[in-house]
Parts: structure tokens; C-alpha cells; sequence
């Protein structure tokens, strides 16, 4: 944890000795702030990393391999507030996702914009451009995170009752009051909108709903699945995902001694329960209309286990396992459970098809499509193992919400949340969402 000033010098110290970056030092009072690591406003804080960013960006001639391996980046989310329309007459409710507003990119190293959006239920998203957070002894930062996260959402919550009422162009005067970009642009066509406070979720603190992405490691992932993947749903709609991973689990464990074979476990067990949203993911695709989405599970298959990871189920183990002997056990074990596995998954998929109530007509071919992606993923997973090393397979970024198909090959499921992330020399990151308030705060405590 940071423990104050000394803590940023001995930050910066190591740059300059490692990188042999002269008068580092000098940029200290921005590091804290870009830290949160004070008294500063929102809106110091947002300048400082932006400024940060650049400093990083100028100083190691825009290596972003080098920048990462001091950092890690942060993309928070909050649904802040609802919308309705100026006349009764067009109330409405907007796509998904249909953006209102971006901003200019936010700095040399992330030319990413700050973006709102709509999301289900009326509700107003804005999500924030990457964050960097410097490491501390090679670790994340959490006392940092905390304060980052903790300030950003208490200006959302003041945003929330300072822009009641107001239109879009209002409410944009009001974030770049708090720093929230400089120059935005609106999106023309919804100018009616108005904002409404949010009442949605009464017991969540400030009336904000917080997403954190990060740039993490797969045996970071494993470590927070592991403490918490049974703090996550218990209904009905949501309990098979997490009793396949347990019988899947307890199938493989036995077999399992390395470390890293312990990790891979964990991801492998999660990414073959995940593919039981296949049911709904194909009848949202096939009848997008049908009221029988309401029981689907293709957005809650990324609440599930209190992680969402954007890449692949097989890049993720791949990454798991970089000693030769936990890729060769882990392979021998797959092939020897196999049998096993296959009487699990055919069970749940049963199971899965029962609860999101797929129509007949469409009820065997949705289990057969699942059951060949289930088997795909293990011939793929086995063909990944096969090689001495890990290597990753870029994303691909076509994919698009609602049009998924399957069978696919292999890599998992909601592929249209995958990207492709820079990493340092020698490590490999993964981007996770962890997703909700009660979540970031125990990844943060552990």
C-alpha cells in the first residue's frame, strides 16, 4: 500500500535509476495528485493524469510496453442518473449503448474519449478514458485505486442531483465544470432528453453504480474468483453457472498439483460454465423480440463470478500456465477427465435449457450447438498445450452484441467484449471488469 510522499519518491527514484530518466523527482507533486494521494478536486486530479500520461508517453518515446511495466490501467464506468423527454409524448426508451456524447481523446498515451451512453432500463452511463496507476513494488496500488475510485464516484453522485432536469448540453456544461472532458460533442438527434435522478438501485451508496476495468494477470483473476465466486447470484436464473463450476472443479482438482495448474483450473472451470449462456445468447439472436429473454442470462453471464475477463478462455489459460510441466499436467488431465466432463456439461446444459425456457422448436438445436462449443473449447485448449510456451492470439473486434454465433471455436462466450490490451516485456495482461460496487471493494480489500 501507499503510505504517503516517501512512497511517490521512491516511485519516481526507481525510474530514474532503472530507465536513467534525469530529475524525475521533479514531477512528484503531479504523481500524488494524479493519485489522489491528497486534498485535490476532481478536477486536479483528472488534470494530473492526463499530464501524467503525457509525461510517461514523452519520456519513454511512446514504449508502451515500458509504461506498463511501471502501471497498471483502470477504466472506471458509472451509471449515474435515468433519462426521460422533455413531452410525454417521447418517452421512449434508446437503444442500448446508443452514445450521446464523447469528448476529444484524453492524452498522447490513450487517445480515448470520455463517452456517454444509454443502458438498459433507462439508465445513463458515462464511461471514463483510461486511468494509469504507478506500481508499488511491482504491485497494484490499492490504497490509489480506492481514492481514485472513491472520489470519481462521489462527483458522479453530486453530478446526479446538480443535473436534474437538465438536457443533454446542460449536463455537459456540468462535467466539464468537474473536468470531465473539455470539448464534447453532442449527439443532435436526442437533444429532448432529460435527466432524472437515479433511483434504481435505493440501497446502493451515492446512487451510483460503479464498473472497474484493469489490467490484471491470470493468476490475479484466479485469486479473486477463488475468494469470491460464491458472493455473486443465488437465484435460480444464476446458480447452475456456479454448481458447474464446482462439479467441473472438483472433477479436475484431484489431479492438479502444480501452482499454475491451480490457476489454470479455475479459469478453466469458469470459461466452461460461462458457455451454458449459450442458450440465450442464440434465442436473443434468433428472436430478439421473444419475452422469454427476460430470463435470459446474456448479460448476467458477466455478473456471475463478480469478473467479467475480455479475451479469450484460451489466451487466459494459456497465460496460466508458462512452465512446461503445468501445461503438459494440465493437458493429461483434460484428456483423462474428459469422459467425465462431458457427463457434467450435458447435464447442465439440460439444466440451463430448463431455466432460460427456450421454445421447443429451437430447445435440441440449441443444446447441440452449446455441446460442440463445449467440445471445441477442450480440443482447442489441448491444442494450446501442446506448445512449450504460451502464446496470445489477438481478439477479434467484429464481433457484435446479439449477432453471436456458435458453434464458434472455442474461445468463450460475449465475444463482442474482447479486446486486445498492451502488456509489459515478460507479463501478459488480461482486461477484467469487475462489476459492481460490493465487488470492487473486496478486490480492493484483499
Amino acid at each position: 500500500m501507499i503510505t504517503g510522499i516517501n512512497s511517490y519518491k521512491n516511485i519516481l527514484k526507481t525510474v530514474e535509476k532503472n530507465y536513467k530518466i534525469k530529475e524525475c523527482c521533479d514531477n512528484l507533486d503531479m504523481l500524488r495528485k494524479a493519485h489522489a494521494d491528497g486534498n485535490f478536486t476532481i478536477k486536479e486530479i483528472i488534470n494530473a493524469q492526463r499530464e501524467y500520461q503525457d509525461w510517461l508517453y514523452n519520456t519513454f518515446n511512446g514504449d508502451v510496453k515500458k509504461i506498463m511495466s511501471l502501471n497498471r490501467s483502470i477504466g472506471l464506468e458509472f451509471e449515474f442518473a435515468t433519462y426521460g423527454f422533455k413531452n410525454i409524448q417521447e418517452n421512449k426508451q434508446l437503444p442500448v449503448h446508443t452514445v450521446l456524447g464523447k469528448t476529444d481523446g484524453f492524452s498522447s498515451l490513450f487517445n480515448m474519449p470520455f463517452v456517454l451512453e444509454t443502458d438498459i432500463y433507462n439508465e445513463l452511463e458515462i464511461g471514463f478514458p483510461p486511468f494509469l496507476i504507478a506500481n508499488v513494488d511491482g504491485e497494484i496500488n490499492k490504497e490509489a485505486l480506492y481514492n481514485i475510485w472513491q472520489n470519481l464516484r462521489k462527483t458522479m453522485h453530486e453530478i446526479n442531483n446538480e443535473a436534474f432536469g437538465y438536457n443533454l448540453r446542460e449536463l455537459t456544461v456540468i462535467f466539464k465544470k468537474y473536468g470531465l472532458g473539455n470539448v464534447w460533442q453532442i449527439n443532435l438527434e436526442n437533444t429532448g432528453l432529460l435527466i432524472s435522478v437515479r433511483k434504481k438501485h435505493k440501497t446502493i451508496k451515492h446512487q451510483v453504480y460503479s464498473q472497474l476495468n484493469i489490467s490484471i494477470t491470470a493468476k490475479e483473476i484466479a485469486e479473486f474468483i477463488s475468494s469470491h465466486k460464491n458472493d455473486a447470484y443465488v437465484s435460480e436464473r444464476f446458480e447452475y453457472f456456479s454448481e458447474t463450476y464446482q462439479l467441473l472443479y472438483n472433477i479436475i482438482v484431484k489431479n492438479i498439483l502444480t501452482n499454475q495448474g491451480k490457476i489454470a483450473l479455475v479459469h478453466i472451470c469458469k470459461g466452461l460454465a460461462n458457455l451454458l449462456a449459450i442458450p440465450s445468447l442464440l434465442l436473443l439472436k434468433d428472436r430478439p423480440e421473444s419475452r422469454q429473454n427476460k430470463m435470459g442470462v446474456y448479460s448476467g453471464v458477466k455478473e456471475t463470478f463478480g469478473i467479467w475477463v475480455k479475451d479469450s478462455i484460451l489466451n487466459i489459460i494459456d497465460y496460466s500456465l508458462t512452465d512446461q510441466p503445468a501445461r503438459e499436467e494440465v493437458k493429461k488431465v483434460l484428456i483423462e477427465t474428459y469422459p467425465y466432463l462431458d457427463e457434467i456439461m450435458e447435464r447442465q446444459v439440460e439444466k440451463a435449457m430448463k431455466i432460460v425456457r427456450v421454445q421447443l422448436g429451437y430447445k435440441e438445436e440449441y443444446k447441440k450447438l452449446a455441446l460442440i462449443e463445449y467440445h471445441n473449447t477442450i480440443t482447442k485448449i489441448v491444442k494450446r498445450l501442446n506448445y512449450a510456451k504460451p502464446r496470445y492470439i489477438p481478439n477479434k473486434e467484429d464481433v457484435v452484441y446479439k449477432s453471436e454465433s456458435f458453434p464458434a471455436q472455442g474461445e468463450g462466450v460475449r465475444r463482442d467484449t474482447f479486446v486486445n490490451i498492451p502488456s509489459p516485456y515478460g507479463i501478459q495482461f488480461h482486461l477484467a471488469e469487475i462489476r459492481n460496487d460490493d465487488h470492487i471493494e473486496n478486490f480492493i480489500s484483499d
